[in-house]
């Protein structure tokens, strides 16, 4: 699957959740995720392993980087599935020889308009520096745009930017060589 987002940083949580519920975007659900990335090989240094755990729900990702329109919007290629046990799949991808290189916690509160995904992040503990952000996922980069503007933003307030940014811009320590180039959040 392909998935098309921007993220827009630094929101004012309250005035978001007013301006969606003005366009019309139904509140889904608000969870705390537990996220896991993992160290890959230099040969695929731009992607992103993932395991997530979604209140009750554990997930595996992995993302490639697709070419993004602009630095506006980030393109990638996402695989994607539900496993039965959070800590055992850790136990796999650790045996694999892939080390764990961020670990985070975050509140999200997920909207849908249509058939786009609008989340509210609230990163937790040592990453609660980084400022409240809205994700919005759609179809198209087109659609993004549309959404954020519905939601009185400019493009020019949208960003590609990802965990890897974070943690640089709010001087969360440092990814090594090998991690997360891509910015999986």
């Amino acid at each position: 699957m392909i998935e098309v987002e921007s993220k827009i940083l630094n929101i004012d949580c309250e005035l978001v959740r007013t301006r969606l519920k003005s366009i019309g975007a139904q509140f889904i659900s608000e969870k705390l995720f537990h996220t896991l990335l993992f160290r890959l090989p230099k040969d695929l240094s731009k992607a992103t392993l993932r395991l997530r755990k979604e209140g009750e729900r554990a997930v595996l990702t992995f993302k490639t980087i697709v070419k993004s329109p602009d630095d506006s919007v980030k393109v990638r290629n996402e695989m994607e599935t539900e496993v039965e046990n959070f800590e055992i799949m850790k136990g796999v991808l650790l045996s694999l020889g892939y080390p764990v290189s961020q670990e985070f916690e975050k509140i999200r509160e997920e909207y849908r308009l249509d058939d786009a995904v609008i989340v509210i992040d609230q990163f937790q503990g040592r990453y609660a520096v980084i400022p409240p952000l809205l994700e919005i996922e759609a179809i198209d980069a087109i659609e993004v745009i549309r959404i954020a503007e519905l939601l009185g933003y400019e493009k020019s307030q949208l960003s590609s930017a990802g965990l890897r940014d974070f943690v640089v811009q709010y001087n969360l320590g440092e990814l090594d060589s090998d991690t997360d180039k891509s910015g999986g959040s």
